[in-house]
């Protein structure tokens, strides 16, 4: 698998949206929901919810792919991976 674009120009953020685009956290707050709360009139959650996703996105934003892999010799250790074999030539195609 490789990168549309280099790790250091995709935001964690992006990624983020892109996977969970409406971030629908109460069942009112989904795109086109219909649903009528009792407490809607009064409801204070909703607000505070889309608040809080936009700043978990905020924080989001200020971080790279490349960020959260620069420490790259104790994520590969955790995880197993053996540069060796991920870096192997490609047999030439005839």
């Amino acid at each position: 698998m490789r990168l549309a674009r280099g790790a250091s120009e995709i935001g964690v953020g992006e990624i983020v949206r892109a996977c969970e685009p409406d971030f629908a956290i109460v069942p009112c707050m989904e795109a086109g929901a219909t649903m009528v709360c009792a407490v809607q009139p009064a409801c204070v959650l909703k607000r505070a919810l889309a608040s809080a996703a936009a700043a978990f996105l905020d924080v989001l934003d200020g971080y790279t792919l490349a960020d959260l892999v620069r420490p790259s010799v104790p994520l590969r250790q955790l995880l197993g991976i053996n540069l060796d074999v991920v870096r192997a030539p490609r047999p030439n195609p005839r």
